[in-house]
């Protein structure tokens, strides 16, 4: 438990540190993400304008480093677990 609050308290210090700029607070969120969950990598995407289309919006760990933050998108007719999870919750 203890973990988890110091990792929120990071995320509301950085809240409040970066109100015109979301980007550290994505990379916080995930980093703790990561470490609470005990994974080396996540990500975290958004939906677009077009709601067939999901946007990288942050990323940690070496393996999603190909992907560009902001650009790379993915098709939720994509076959993968994010994907799938969007599909069966959008309203």
């Amino acid at each position: 438990m203890r973990a988890y609050t110091e990792a929120t308290r990071e995320i509301m210090r950085l809240v409040a540190e970066s109100r015109h700029d979301e980007q550290p607070v994505f990379e916080a969120i995930l980093q703790a993400s990561a470490k609470l969950c005990r994974v080396n990598q996540c990500a975290l995407f958004m939906v677009t304008e077009d709601p067939d289309t999901l946007i990288l919006a942050a990323s940690f760990g070496k393996t999603l480093q190909a992907f560009e933050v902001g650009v790379s998108t993915l098709s939720v007719d994509t076959p993968l677990t994010i994907t799938q999870v969007y599909r069966e919750n959008r309203t």
